[in-house]
């Protein structure tokens, strides 16, 4: 719990633009870390251009008004420093660490690739075909595979059901034009967020923000109105056809609650009950009791306008209609039964063990605070971690698993040879049977 008390230390500022900064003093190393985030994610990517956002992003590297990118990763490695970048669905990141005496460079090359950039279209032909062999392997994982297209048929056309690397289609057609308006339609202060963690003094560093992102420009033409994806009615069942396969990839689940949902601790404890540790109900009568899978867990994925609850496993061919007829028995008695007092303690338990590895690193704790901003998350969800866990009543587990363990609602999408298992799976319901290169 001592750690939480550095929380204590927390300000938060805005320029005159509108850009938010989050400072945070830990001592403990000569290091800076920050975490700047921008909101332009995945769901920002129309159809016929997903994957651009984080195509977009890996080019912000590759070249400025002042930098080939061989000076930016030049500078960066002379420094000592660590600057990247990574997509998700709601946001991009660029993550950095410096060493305290070089701040100064570590905000004058981000504010560099992020204001300055020019999107160099040899660079991004580079870029280009690196994502295409990239995605042309990833057909090759039948877990990657299984998890995007469920995403995909799950989310039914909303932009949470996007790939964050796109299709090979999609990238083949992007061009520079395209780059360059996407990023500047969503590059925008107001909506943007700088974290900083670590040995620095808070008036220098605001000083060196105001010199190098004041001036950034707020006339942006684009918003993120994204609304909220409807839940699934019925058994929507799917069966990609990959005849080679021995094994079943499966994924089943519904829509759940976005970020900083009230939902989220009783969630938490539920999940981990069912499917979300080790020694979980899903754990113990599918991999320990039956031994029909080496791997299988549930988990909550929350966004901000919505979020997902599903199983992720896989298992042989032949076994793949029993192991799911128990996900479904579980998630069942779930719902008609209470948890005992003994599994919720376990749960809470185990939950609180977990916690403190976010704050493992200065890295970690950045992207925290960053993600807190985002998603309007109020420091007591932090501060009062352990007590909200700790309220959590029985019935409210048992209200959230009626809410969510569906299991008369829900998405299934399995990989695997379909003659060998739609026989049985036609138990469950109606059945599509889609080839693999199915779009």
């Amino acid at each position: 719990m001592d750690f939480l008390k550095e929380f204590s230390k927390l300000k938060k500022v805005s320029l005159p633009n509108g850009l938010k900064i989050v400072f945070l003093q830990r001592k403990n190393l000569p290091l800076i870390n920050m975490c700047f985030l921008l909101n332009a994610g995945a769901v920002t990517d129309s159809i016929e251009k997903e994957g651009i956002s984080s195509l977009t992003f890996e080019l912000l590297f590759k070249g400025t008004k002042k930098r080939t990118a061989f000076q930016i990763a030049n500078e960066i490695d002379s420094a000592g420093a660590i600057l990247t970048c990574s997509t998700g669905l709601d946001y991009s990141l660029i993550i950095g660490e410096f060493l305290s005496k070089d701040m100064r460079k570590a905000f004058e090359i981000l504010s560099d690739i992020t204001l300055n950039c020019t999107f160099p279209p040899k660079e991004l032909e580079k870029i280009r075909k690196k994502r295409i062999d990239k995605l042309k392997e990833e057909k090759d994982n039948p877990s990657y595979l299984a998890s995007k297209e469920f995403f995909k048929n799950l989310f039914n056309h909303h932009p949470y059901g996007n790939s964050i690397l796109g299709r090979v289609e999609t990238i083949s057609t992007i061009n520079e034009r395209d780059i360059f308006n996407h990023y500047w339609n969503y590059a925008n202060p107001r909506s943007s967020i700088l974290s900083l963690v670590g040995d620095f003094d808070d008036n220098r560093a605001l000083k060196l923000i105001e010199e190098f992102f004041g001036k950034w420009d707020t006339n942006i033409k684009m918003k993120n109105n994204i609304t909220r994806p409807p839940r699934i009615k019925g058994r929507k069942i799917i069966v990609m056809n990959k005849p080679e396969m021995t094994q079943s990839q499966i994924r089943l689940g519904n829509i759940g609650f976005p970020r900083g949902h009230s939902d989220y601790f009783p969630a938490i404890i539920a999940n981990t009950i069912l499917g979300g540790s080790f020694t979980s109900r899903l754990v113990s009568e599918i991999r320990v009791k039956r031994g029909l899978t080496y791997h299988i867990n549930s988990n909550f994925s929350s966004f901000k306008m919505g979020g997902a609850f599903y199983v992720s496993t896989f298992t042989e061919n032949k076994s793949t209609f029993k192991l799911l007829e128990i996900v479904l028995s579980e998630m069942r008695k779930m719902r008609e039964f209470y948890c005992s007092d003994e599994e919720i303690e376990k749960a809470k338990k185990y939950i609180k063990g977990i916690f403190p590895l976010k704050f493992e690193t200065n890295e970690n704790i950045a992207l925290l605070l960053a993600e807190m901003e985002f998603y309007d998350l109020k420091l007591d969800f932090i501060i009062d971690y352990y007590s909200k866990l700790d309220r959590v009543s029985k019935e409210e587990v048992n209200k959230i698993a009626n809410k969510y363990f569906d299991w008369e609602n829900f998405c299934l999408f399995i990989l695997g040879n379909a003659e060998e298992i739609k026989n049985d799976i036609k138990q469950l319901g109606e059945i599509k049977i889609l080839k693999e290169n199915n779009k």
